[in-house]
């Protein structure tokens, strides 16, 4: 109805029918009618998973994209910042210093739960040696987003065992949070549920706020584990 012209297109397919028009980086599209039209956003419903990127195909069109000017929803930039490897590092000793102040950095880190890498450095040494000791107190995470994808507690020393030393680079060791608690009522599929849970908000200019029941390790809003909430601020 606003005359937006909107096309779904996949990773695999996209580079039959884009280019990259190298005076401007404009980003240009073959339309199914022939017409070449500048496409001004891309919108990612795929890329957000390694098993998104069987081949050079889908790398060699993603690459095309961000050279473009289009606009990204996300940028490959901030879908990096938002990786579990990239919050652990940022945990690391003076790495937050580089982009805050001082005064600012020791107060946000007071917030900061602690993660660990699991490699064979000196701290991923010592984040095998909590996990041995206390494996209830962590959970282990991969390069992923959406839910589904963590492992907790006593199951991280079993999966451990099914993996190489190698591959175990690719999680990161975190300190599981234990959030306050508090009543609330959770409406799903169009039934009211009395639930004692925990929030996780997340500020991105506006604002998200998930409420998961305290006996639900994952969180993820899609796979069913947690709802949407909304905040009630007080003076």
């Amino acid at each position: 109805s606003h005359g937006i012209q909107a096309y779904r297109v996949s990773l695999h397919s996209i580079l039959d029918s884009i280019e990259l028009r190298q005076n401007d980086k404009a980003l240009l599209f073959k339309s199914p009618n022939s017409k070449i039209e500048e496409i001004s956003v891309v919108y990612f419903r795929t890329g957000y998973s390694p098993s998104h990127y069987p081949t050079s195909i889908q790398w060699s069109a993603r690459l095309l994209i961000e050279e473009s000017r289009a606009i990204k929803c996300p940028t490959v930039i901030t879908q990096l910042a938002g990786c579990k490897k990239v919050q652990q590092v940022l945990c690391e000793n003076n790495i937050i210093n580089k982009f805050l102040p001082e005064n600012i950095s020791k107060s946000l880190k007071e917030t900061f739960v602690s993660i660990y890498p699991l490699n064979k450095s000196l701290s991923g040494q010592e984040a095998y040696h909590l996990l041995m000791n206390n494996p209830q107190n962590y959970v282990l995470k991969p390069q992923r987003e959406g839910g589904g994808n963590n492992i907790y507690g006593l199951n991280i020393l079993s999966f451990l065992e099914t993996i190489s030393e190698s591959q175990r680079e690719q999680y990161i060791l975190m300190e599981m949070i234990h959030p306050f608690l508090q009543t609330n009522t959770i409406v799903q599929n169009n039934e009211l549920y009395h639930t004692n849970g925990g929030n996780e908000l997340g500020i991105y200019g506006g604002y998200l706020l998930r409420t998961k029941d305290k006996d639900k390790n994952e969180g993820g809003v899609m796979i069913g584990c947690s709802s949407i909430d909304s905040c009630v601020l007080i003076p």
